[in-house]
């Protein structure tokens, strides 16, 4: 039978037949799907806008930061 290899969580790869430990190739270890959602950073931001006018200025240049598309903030401050 031969071994099959499944991730061990310091980074190595131990068998699940034998337990002989081997150091990950590329390939082995599956590639994880990232996803990074700033939907919701911007919303506060623009929240944060209307709360503390006095830097609005400021949380309207993060977003831009962000999302240098964001229609929002580009006709409040016409950038």
């Amino acid at each position: 039978m031969w071994c099959t290899r499944t991730l061990y969580g310091q980074g190595y790869l131990i068998c699940s037949f034998c337990l002989s430990t081997f150091i990950p190739e590329f390939g082995d270890v599956p590639n994880r799907g990232t996803e990074i959602s700033l939907g919701r950073d911007i919303q506060r931001l623009l929240n944060l806008m209307e709360i503390d006018p006095k830097n609005a200025e400021l949380y309207a240049n993060l977003v831009l930061d962000i999302d240098p598309t964001n229609e929002e903030v580009k006709t409040i401050y016409n950038k």
